[in-house]
């Protein structure tokens, strides 16, 4: 199995090179773990329904220094599917789950297979 979590939604480039590179790395019954968070999970929906931002804190973001090292694109379940198919590989499971209930952050995990 290959991991891969936390990572994709900081790239500011396309993930394709970074993924062939994982792939090629899996072996023909190995796993691919990708974990990332969940761009409309339920506290962004309701940030956003009540006229405030999904994304970091601006003044956060205005003042941080050097490059921006935060969440630069974040995913959906369709871009996981997408991501899948234009690999070649099989989704194996696709959820969304929690893993810091107290502050209700949302993750999708995907597990897929060559």
């Amino acid at each position: 199995m290959v991991m891969c979590h936390d990572v994709l939604e900081h790239l500011h480039d396309s993930p394709r090179e970074l993924l062939n590179d994982l792939a090629e790395l899996i072996k023909p019954t190995g796993l691919l773990f990708i974990t990332v968070p969940n761009a409309v999970n339920i506290r962004k929906r309701i940030s956003v329904l009540v006229g405030n931002t999904n994304h970091p804190r601006f003044d956060t973001y205005y003042w941080y220094p050097g490059p921006w090292r935060g969440h630069v694109r974040e995913y959906v379940r369709k871009d996981l599917e997408l991501l899948c198919q234009y690999l070649g590989f099989t989704i194996e499971q696709l959820n969304g789950c929690h893993h810091m209930l107290h502050v209700l952050p949302a993750r999708c995990a995907l597990y897929i297979s060559l």
